[in-house]
Protein backbone atom coordinates (compact mmCIF):
# COMPACT_ATOMS: atom_id res chain seq x y z
CA UNK A 1 0.00 0.00 0.00
CA UNK A 2 1.26 3.49 -0.83
CA UNK A 3 1.02 6.08 1.94
CA UNK A 4 2.19 9.68 2.06
CA UNK A 5 4.24 10.48 5.15
CA UNK A 6 6.33 13.24 6.69
CA UNK A 7 9.51 12.31 8.51
CA UNK A 8 9.42 13.71 12.05
CA UNK A 9 12.53 12.15 13.57
CA UNK A 10 16.20 12.92 12.99
CA UNK A 11 18.07 10.29 10.98
CA UNK A 12 21.54 8.93 11.63
CA UNK A 13 23.65 7.09 9.01
CA UNK A 14 23.20 3.82 10.93
CA UNK A 15 19.38 4.01 11.24
CA UNK A 16 17.28 1.24 9.69
CA UNK A 17 13.94 2.85 10.48
CA UNK A 18 12.21 6.22 10.21
CA UNK A 19 9.68 7.97 12.44
CA UNK A 20 6.82 9.46 10.46
CA UNK A 21 3.35 10.93 10.59
CA UNK A 22 0.95 9.88 7.85
CA UNK A 23 -0.95 12.48 5.83
CA UNK A 24 -4.61 12.51 6.79
CA UNK A 25 -4.05 11.19 10.32
CA UNK A 26 -6.12 13.65 12.35
CA UNK A 27 -4.35 12.69 15.58
CA UNK A 28 -0.88 13.18 14.08
CA UNK A 29 0.52 10.07 15.74
CA UNK A 30 4.13 9.07 15.21
CA UNK A 31 4.89 5.66 13.70
CA UNK A 32 8.12 3.76 13.29
CA UNK A 33 8.62 2.29 9.82
CA UNK A 34 11.35 -0.32 9.31
CA UNK A 35 13.17 0.11 6.00
CA UNK A 36 14.75 -2.61 3.86
CA UNK A 37 17.18 0.09 2.67
CA UNK A 38 19.33 2.64 4.46
CA UNK A 39 17.14 5.78 4.83
CA UNK A 40 20.23 7.98 5.14
CA UNK A 41 21.51 6.81 1.73
CA UNK A 42 18.11 7.77 0.25
CA UNK A 43 18.86 11.28 1.61
CA UNK A 44 15.76 11.22 3.80
CA UNK A 45 15.72 14.19 6.16
CA UNK A 46 13.49 15.44 8.94
CA UNK A 47 10.37 17.26 7.63
CA UNK A 48 10.68 15.80 4.11
CA UNK A 49 7.54 14.23 2.62
CA UNK A 50 7.75 10.78 1.04
CA UNK A 51 5.44 8.25 -0.55
CA UNK A 52 6.16 4.97 1.21
CA UNK A 53 5.32 1.51 -0.08
CA UNK A 54 4.18 -0.07 3.19
CA UNK A 55 3.69 -3.72 4.04
CA UNK A 56 2.23 -4.88 7.36
CA UNK A 57 3.79 -7.58 9.48
CA UNK A 58 2.96 -8.94 12.90
CA UNK A 59 4.86 -10.47 15.79
CA UNK A 60 3.12 -12.63 18.36
CA UNK A 61 4.45 -12.84 21.90
CA UNK A 62 3.12 -15.32 24.40
CA UNK A 63 3.32 -14.89 28.16
CA UNK A 64 4.06 -18.45 29.29
CA UNK A 65 3.00 -17.73 32.88
CA UNK A 66 -0.58 -16.78 32.06
CA UNK A 67 -0.85 -18.18 28.54
CA UNK A 68 -1.88 -14.85 27.07
CA UNK A 69 -0.81 -13.74 23.58
CA UNK A 70 0.27 -10.19 22.71
CA UNK A 71 0.40 -8.86 19.17
CA UNK A 72 2.68 -6.20 17.74
CA UNK A 73 2.10 -4.68 14.29
CA UNK A 74 5.19 -3.74 12.31
CA UNK A 75 5.23 -1.36 9.35
CA UNK A 76 7.84 -2.19 6.72
CA UNK A 77 8.93 -0.15 3.72
CA UNK A 78 10.64 -1.64 0.66
CA UNK A 79 10.47 1.41 -1.60
CA UNK A 80 10.13 5.17 -1.11
CA UNK A 81 9.72 8.15 -3.43
CA UNK A 82 10.32 11.73 -2.34
CA UNK A 83 7.40 14.14 -2.79
CA UNK A 84 8.68 17.49 -3.99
Amino acid sequence: MKLKATIVGELLPTDKSIIVTFDGDKEGKHFEVLCSFNPHSYKMRKWDSWELHIKWDSEVFEDAEVGKKYYSTILKCDKATEIK
